[in-house]
């Protein structure tokens, strides 16, 4: 190499002194020595390396400033004008870039691949003479962009005597902070391929500087983020080598977060598995003793991917393995520099156990679910507000299950403590929906303690938890909510008005469902439309129970009909039986009044296709009470008929029901058993006397 510039230079130098040379300076002696500079600058750049700042000194000088900037500024202001919904970008000369390799690389990146990560937007390039040099050159890229309005204002530098090339850039976001701009290095590719992958890694740095989708994946509608997912998975199965390793990390976390935000909201488990794919790779990259921090980051990334797939398949083996990651991680991050990322751990731990208790062993799995909230509650009490209040509804929610199942009034009166917590009015300002399920949740807890105390004014309390919820969950902003919340308002009154139906509750509970069913419409959703006809035949067949009055007794059994049309026996048989049975009542309590014996025997009828579902091996306390109710419709038709056959059906029917009643503790249904039994086996006896 030196001997190639010591050659050149002395043929220079002989040019310069040569007879020819000498001759030409005579007769053009004006331009010789600007021509002189002009051709000594270039040879020693390209035979040196030396800085181009030289020339562009000298061209500045005698081109002219003030020309340039006036370029510069009108393509600063067509692209105000013409960018719109574009994604504008101010393209300043690459410094050190002959022939145009890094421009290339650019606008390859700008134009082929960056629509596919910018929601197919359209990329607007400007090229102004705008010189800007080096990361010291933010200041006045901040100015040219606020300018042109740009979202992405480009230089860079290309210096040979370095092995690599180097791109700065300033986004809209980071206009209004101060600093050096942002600086993408990369190693120049080797061939087209390698720099087509390179042009794509580029141009996903770009926009995920301009539009953070990743870090923000729940903002943008999952149909808009599936090309971006598409193209990102592109990337990760072949990442351009010239970005370096820290890259490729990025690109699969990026790839990683938007996979489960997408997946989550779209119930989608192929989209799933893609993110756990590529959550489980980002693991084994990591050394769990050189890196443990990291290791437990991405530990508890891959448990979340587990957590949500689990969720959405059922997968028991799925949501076992979130909670032993979220174990895991919760303890590597230990320290008071790692404690909101541990509450974090303990939050999803939390909520997988809340999960698998869904599929058995749920007094297990809520007992550890309600733990780890109380542990992540008491860990951070400076939580953000909204994992505060999440943790605390989930804490309540396994409680509550918690006294479902144990029969624990306490553990019931404690979810009611934390439900109260939970409805702050700090809650309700910062999440107003989420401090309304609060609401709603706490009617159903004080629904519960009343039903199990017998207190009616913890009924009156849970009305106005649920009219509370109804002040967010309004009819026009969410109306299945709102019809949830309707719903339950009619089942606290049917409650209230059970000791006394003509006391008004039960009109009022009447009114609650039918408001329910405008928006629980049968097309719409029928299910739910089913479950409040259910619950409107309940109440009018307690009004007409206790008021005798028959109309309202034939609308119990048209609501019970109704529901039974779209109750499917296989996908809801719990629903389906349970309705059989109210309609057994119901036509039980119809035919008594009118001495209708088909009505009986259709009340007979009824519950018995109860009993095909509620069987004393699966729901016995259920089936119990289905058959002290077959003996009430049996002693009807036995007394009515004076038939000894019935009523010995009738006794054997409570004899079945008192037995179980006793030996579960339920001795207040005992108690009734036991009284029919009585008045039937007093029939029985007459009935025989009779026929003797």
């Amino acid at each position: 190499m030196v001997e190639w510039m010591q050659s050149h230079v002395e043929a220079l130098w002989g040019f310069l002194t040569s007879p020819a040379a000498h001759a030409f300076v005579s007769a053009n002696s004006a331009i010789y020595l600007p021509a002189l500079l002009v051709f000594a600058v270039m040879l020693l750049d390209v035979v040196l390396g030396v800085p181009q700042l030289i020339i562009y000194g000298f061209f500045k000088l005698t081109a002219g400033g003030e020309k340039t900037d006036g370029r510069t500024r009108q393509v600063a202001e067509r692209l105000r004008e013409e960018s719109g919904a574009r994604f504008a970008v101010l393209f300043a000369p690459i410094e050190g870039d002959r022939r145009d390799e890094l421009t290339d690389i650019v606008q390859m990146a700008l134009t082929r691949y960056a629509p596919a990560f910018l929601f197919d937007r359209e990329v607007a390039v400007a090229r102004p003479d705008l010189e800007l040099r080096g990361a010291e050159s933010a200041d006045e890229a901040r100015e040219w962009s606020r300018r042109s309005d740009a979202d992405l204002v480009l230089w860079g530098c290309w210096r040979r005597r370095e092995p690599l090339m180097r791109l700065y850039f300033l986004t809209a976001k980071a206009r209004g902070e101060e600093g050096a701009a942002q600086e993408i290095r990369f190693v120049p590719p080797a061939d087209f391929e390698e720099r087509d992958r390179l042009a794509a890694g580029v141009a996903y740095v770009f926009a995920r500087t301009a539009l953070p989708c990743a870090d923000n994946a729940d903002r943008y509608r999952p149909e808009k983020l599936m090309p971006v997912l598409d193209a990102l998975d592109r990337l990760a199965a072949d990442p351009p080598k010239g970005l370096g390793a820290v890259f490729e990390k990025v690109l699969r976390d990026d790839a990683a977060k938007i996979a489960l935000s997408v997946g989550r909201r779209l119930n989608d488990a192929d989209t799933l598995r893609r993110a756990s794919r590529l959550r489980l790779r980002i693991l084994a990259e990591i050394d769990r003793d050189l890196d443990p921090r990291d290791w437990a980051v991405a530990r508890l990334e891959s448990g979340r991917a587990h957590l949500i797939l689990g969720r959405v398949e059922a997968d028991a083996k799925r949501l076992d393995s979130a909670i032993e990651a979220f174990v895991e991680s919760g303890e590597m991050l230990s320290g008071e520099s790692n404690r909101v990322l541990r509450v974090d751990a303990l939050i999803n731990l939390a909520e997988a156990n809340r999960e698998r208790a869904k599929m058995g062993d749920e007094a297990v799995y809520l007992t550890a679910a309600a733990k780890a909230f109380r542990a992540a509650l008491s860990a951070a009490p400076d939580l953000d507000p909204r994992k505060a209040d999440s943790a605390r509804r989930g804490l309540a929610s396994a409680l509550h299950g918690l006294a479902d199942i144990n029969g624990d009034d306490g553990a019931l009166e404690q979810a009611v403590d934390v439900y109260r917590q939970a409805v702050n009015d700090r809650a309700r300002a910062v999440a107003p929906l989420e401090w309304a399920r609060s609401q709603h949740d706490l009617g159903l807890a004080l629904t519960a303690l009343a039903s199990r105390s017998g207190d009616p004014k913890r009924y009156d309390e849970a009305v106005a938890a649920f009219r509370a919820a109804l002040t967010e969950r309004t009819r026009e902003a969410a109306p299945e909510d709102w019809a949830e919340s309707m719903n339950q308002v009619g089942h606290a009154y049917y409650s209230i008005g059970k000791t006394d139906p003509r006391n008004g509750a039960m009109t009022a509970a009447i009114a609650a469902f039918k408001e329910a069913l405008e928006e629980r419409t049968r097309d719409a959703a029928p299910l739910e439309w089913a479950q409040t006809q259910n619950n409107l035949g309940n109440a009018y067949q307690a009004v007409g129970e206790a008021t005798g009055d028959r109309m309202q007794l034939k609308a119990a059994i048209a609501a019970y009909r109704a529901a039974l049309e779209e109750l499917d026996r296989k996908s809801h048989s719990f629903e389906w039986a349970g309705t059989q049975n109210n309609l057994g009542n119901a036509l039980h309590v119809l035919g008594e009044k009118t001495q209708n014996p088909d009505l009986l025997e259709d009340a007979l009828a009824a519950h018995q296709a109860a009993l095909s579902v509620r069987t004393r091996e699966t729901a016995r306390v259920d089936w119990a009470a289905t058959r002290n109710n077959m003996g009430l419709v049996l002693t009807t038709l036995g007394a009515n008929l004076r038939d000894p056959v019935r009523l010995r059906e009738a006794v054997d029917a409570y004899r079945d029901a008192l037995g179980v009643f006793r030996l579960a503790g339920a001795s207040r249904y005992a108690q009734l058993a036991e009284r029919n039994l009585g008045r039937a086996e007093e029939l029985l006896n007459e009935s025989q006397t009779a026929a003797q």
